[in-house]
């Protein structure tokens, strides 16, 4: 998969991992043959600003966003 994901592009592919999971187990119970699992991925990271004085979150950056004074930045997964 490409470096750069959207959360919307992470969830089709763990949708479409999860279907061949639940594919595997149908044709386990048949006696088929197993198709290969994708392998599974973090989900894509987002910079979060908070305030270095009463750590209180101060807001998502987007890529080219300046950090504002008296933040520190944290790399967190994406939840939308």
């Amino acid at each position: 998969m490409a470096d750069k994901m959207t959360y919307k592009e992470y969830q089709k592919y763990m949708s479409d991992r999860d279907l061949v999971i639940s594919l595997n187990k149908a044709n386990r119970i048949k006696g088929l043959l197993e198709q290969p699992v994708p392998p599974k991925i973090d989900p894509p990271k987002v910079r979060i600003a908070y305030s270095k004085n009463d750590n209180s979150y101060i807001g998502r950056l987007a890529d080219g966003d300046e950090v504002p004074e008296d933040c520190y930045v944290k790399f967190e997964p994406a939840l939308y």
